[in-house]
């Protein structure tokens, strides 16, 4: 798993690849305490692009990210997720948490 950050404006981005998974989850929560850190930033995306499978420990990761963001009055969105990506937050009923696009 590769984790990359951008900032656009107000708007910061996070850059998934690879496998969602724990292995992943030290460098995902560093790269998104960065970006919620940046006052200028009121909008987290979580870029999926190049995720193609999430397990569960990478849902439970999603749900501590949620909180932490949503504590410093942020929004987050889930977007460019894969059909086989959207069909497990399908199934974990993460639409209700969560915007997904």
């Amino acid at each position: 798993m590769a984790v990359q950050t951008f900032v656009e404006g107000s708007t910061g981005r996070v850059l998934l690849t690879g496998a969602y998974d724990f292995s992943m989850q030290a460098d995902l929560r560093a790269a998104v305490d960065t970006v919620n850190a940046n006052q200028n930033i009121d909008q987290i995306l979580l870029d999926f692009g190049g995720v193609d499978y999430v397990d569960s420990t990478g849902l439970g990761i999603l749900l501590l990210i949620k909180e932490k963001v949503s504590t410093a009055h942020k929004a987050l969105t889930l977007v460019n997720c894969s059909n086989s990506v959207k069909a497990t937050l399908d199934i974990a009923c993460f639409g209700r948490i969560f915007e997904i696009q």
